[in-house]
């Protein structure tokens, strides 16, 4: 067969002919599909811009803001949450909106702009945990004006929410970070120092930022360091925070006693700085250990945590390779402290007293808070407040403005603080954790310890408290097992009800109750005793038994020489009779608990061996509880009848007459 004979059996063949065919619709479409990409690959590169920003640029978090603003419509987001808590306990959360990662349109300047937010799955930011991330603008044209518009504009945005605020920055591994909310700015005047003072120090940081050009010709660096010294609260830090928001600088806050902070990462912070703002250094005297120290001198507990050294913080501060341009602010409480080295002129250019509050410091502060009072009232509060005590802060005028009466009271070396308001008693309470501070009981462990009794609610400490509490909190708390007592109390307030009837009656004038006071008390005694120990013991019968008067008399005695027992030095109960008598007190109150407690159990134990049903209230529960010993069970109900007599005259006193 020839060639052309071969050539035209296969053209006359049907199935190659339709298989020649398809090679070649397909090389066809293979072909459009090249053609298609490289004219997709020339129109992009010659006909659309693209703007990549990634999350550790500075406009990043602008443009997120941005992009929230214009992109109402989408319908993937993801959530910000801003979390903040009061002093008083109260949380307020706001939520934030934001495109989450994937394809957005955005209709802006006439134009279709695809936004595209990527997260990588695989890599974090060490320093924050955070993903990192890129934000991909792509739009027709190849005008890059469009780019320069939405970075304006973004910018705009994010100075128009930090305008008339002072923006907190913090170190986060190699930059520098937003801490927290931009705060208001603190008005200049709201910070009130010694006359000058202030004057002084804002002169002196507004000359330097207007003449760096000084600096320069005479080939002087061109940074500023700045030392507040004196006691604490007196106003250091405030008075920085106040200057920033005066200059509309930002503060840099950074710790030196941070362990992951090293000479390099010192000196790289320092010169990346945000522009226009206060370097903070606070309590520098936190950090190093002077260098002129004896040995046998306290080493003042800064033996420099972390990677950093000495050296490297001077020459940060002030050597070849340090920045300029740059403010920083230190503070310390102990000048004293500080390595001369550190604040020589050139690392610290202008140190600055600021003490206690002066005479014209208080009344200035006086006016402030109370401006329409006459000035002859500023001077006596000055004079008042210095007479009472000659050093007082700032921190403290606020305190005492802030909580209004709250008072300190000395008793022997305890110095405990009084809060006269419910409110405050109540945010005390609600923000002591697990195992709260509790008040010094020592005069009360002495004794359990010297007699070997146990522990109760106000003398037991951390683990064992907690465990203690649990099982005493028990059918007392829950308003059902309260309910439970309603019959037992209504016992008691009928007696009581009827008692002070019959007194009214034997008065002289018929209706006067001689001493209301010690009635109240006999009422708490009987009613918080019928609950512990499930019987009466007489405290509202005209004549009370021998043994519940001792018992009374034994309170007395305990709480009436308790409080000299834990004035007076230990070593005057050899010829004092004050520690013996206190002593006596609490043997006479646990010798009718433990005696009462005692009946209690062996009645239990006659119904056990008379095969009775066990049935019981408080006292009961405690007895029969495998989480309490009999120790335990004496202990405890000894300090709660104390304390629940007292609670109870106090709240119905305070309830009656106010």
């Amino acid at each position: 067969m020839t060639l052309s004979d071969f050539l035209g059996a296969l053209k006359d063949n049907p199935y190659f002919g339709a298989g020649f065919g398809l090679v070649g619709v397909g090389t066809a479409l293979a072909v459009a599909r090249k053609g298609a990409q490289i004219g997709m690959i020339f129109f992009r590169r010659h006909y659309m811009i693209t703007l990549e920003v990634p999350s550790k640029d500075k406009s990043y978090h602008w443009l997120l803001s941005w992009i929230t603003k214009h992109a109402k419509h989408t319908q993937h987001l993801s959530v910000e949450t801003s979390y903040m808590q009061h002093e008083s306990g109260r949380v307020h959360t706001h939520f934030d909106f934001h495109p989450s990662p994937g394809n957005h349109i955005i209709w802006y300047g006439r134009k279709w702009i695809r936004v595209e937010r990527t997260r990588e799955k695989q890599m974090v930011n060490l320093n924050t945990g955070v993903p990192w991330e890129s934000v991909t603008f792509t739009a027709l044209g190849r005008n890059r004006q469009i780019f320069f518009n939405i970075l304006q504009e973004a910018r705009e945005l994010a100075l128009k929410q930090e305008e008339g605020r002072t923006v907190m920055y913090t170190a986060m591994g190699a930059e520098w970070r937003p801490f927290g909310f931009p705060r208001r700015r603190r008005p200049l005047s709201s910070v009130v120092l010694e006359a000058g003072v202030a004057e002084r120090l804002v002169d002196d940081v507004k000359e330097f930022i207007s003449n760096p050009k000084w600096y320069t010709d005479r080939g002087i660096p061109y940074r500023r360091g700045y030392l507040l010294y004196g006691p604490p609260g007196c106003g250091k830090s405030s008075f920085i925070t106040a200057l920033a928001g005066e200059l509309g600088y930002s503060i840099c806050l950074m710790s030196l006693s941070d362990r992951s902070l090293s000479d390099d990462r010192l000196n790289h912070l320092l010169s990346v700085a945000p522009q226009q703002s206060i370097i903070l250094l606070e309590d520098v005297d936190a950090a190093f250990v002077s260098r002129e120290l004896r040995p046998t001198e306290n080493p003042l507990a800064y033996q420099g945590m972390g990677r950093l050294t000495f050296s490297g913080l001077l020459n940060a501060l002030d050597g070849v390779a340090s920045s300029e341009a740059r403010i920083v602010f230190m503070t310390t409480n102990f000048i004293e402290r500080l390595d001369p080295a550190l604040i020589r002129p050139g690392r610290v250019d202008l140190k600055q007293y600021v003490g206690h509050c002066t005479h014209d410091q208080l009344t200035q502060m006086f006016r402030r808070f109370y401006p329409l009072e006459p000035m002859s009232e500023g001077e006596r509060f000055a004079k008042c407040a210095l007479t009472a005590h000659s050093e007082l802060s700032a921190a403290q005028l606020y305190e005492k403005k802030r909580y209004g009466r709250m008072f300190r009271v000395a008793i022997g070396k305890n110095h405990p603080i009084a809060l006269n308001s419910v409110e405050l008693v109540e945010e005390l309470l609600r923000k002591e954790e697990k195992f709260p501070c509790r008040g010094d009981m020592a005069g009360w462990t002495e004794y359990r310890d010297m007699r070997g009794l146990g522990y109760g609610p106000f003398t037991e400490e951390g683990e064992k408290w907690y465990k203690l509490r649990a099982v005493l909190n028990k059918r007392m708390l829950h308003p059902k097992d309260a309910a439970k007592y309603e019959d037992v109390v209504n016992g008691v307030v009928t007696d009581f009800v009827e008692r002070i009837n019959y007194l009214r009656k034997m008065s002289t004038t018929g209706d006067l109750v001689p001493d209301i006071s010690n009635e109240l008390y006999r009422f708490a005694l009987e009613g918080i005793s019928r609950i512990l120990f499930e019987t009466r013991i007489g405290c509202l019968e005209n004549k009370i038994p021998p043994e519940t008067q001792e018992f009374i008399n034994s309170i007395s005695k305990m709480l009436t020489y308790g409080s000299f027992a834990g004035v007076l030095p230990k070593w005057t109960r050899n010829f004092l009779p004050l520690w013996g008598r206190y002593i006596d007190g609490w043997d006479g109150i646990f010798k009718f608990a433990c005696k009462l407690i005692d009946n209690k159990i062996e009645d239990i134990q006659r119904r056990l061996d008379a095969n009775q049903e066990v049935e019981g209230e408080y006292l009961t529960y405690l007895l029969s509880n495998n989480n309490m010993s009999k120790k335990d069970v004496y202990g405890s109900v000894a300090e709660l009848l104390l304390a629940g007599v007292d609670t109870v005259k106090s709240s119905i006193t305070l309830c009656s007459f106010g």
